[in-house]
């Protein structure tokens, strides 16, 4: 998604690797509140607003963002409640053949 590798539950994003750390989508609130604290900043995928309800970590060393992986079971799970009733989808529709 945005060209960046994901991760997806029930065919929806609810994570994404970015060129300077991760991004995870939050429930409500939450991302404004982690955006003030060192190391989170409001997630822009590209130029141009920052997306609602997405947070973005940014870490000097790989290792560091284990202390992190609550955030990304958080996303998880709320984008998973979100989901709930829906069927498991692959990230990518399939494509369709056209009958000649």
């Amino acid at each position: 998604m945005f060209g960046l590798p994901a991760l997806f539950t029930k065919g929806k994003l609810f994570a994404c690797v970015t060129g300077k750390g991760d991004a995870s989508r939050m429930p409500p609130g939450r991302a404004e509140e982690l955006s003030q604290r060192p190391g989170f900043e409001p997630f822009r995928p590209g130029p141009g607003p920052p997306m609602s309800g997405w947070v973005q970590v940014n870490r000097q060393h790989a290792a560091d963002y284990a202390a992190d992986s609550e955030l990304i079971e958080t996303a998880l799970a709320d984008v998973a409640a979100a989901a709930t009733g829906k069927p498991d989808q692959p990230s990518r529709p399939p494509r369709r053949r056209v009958k000649r």
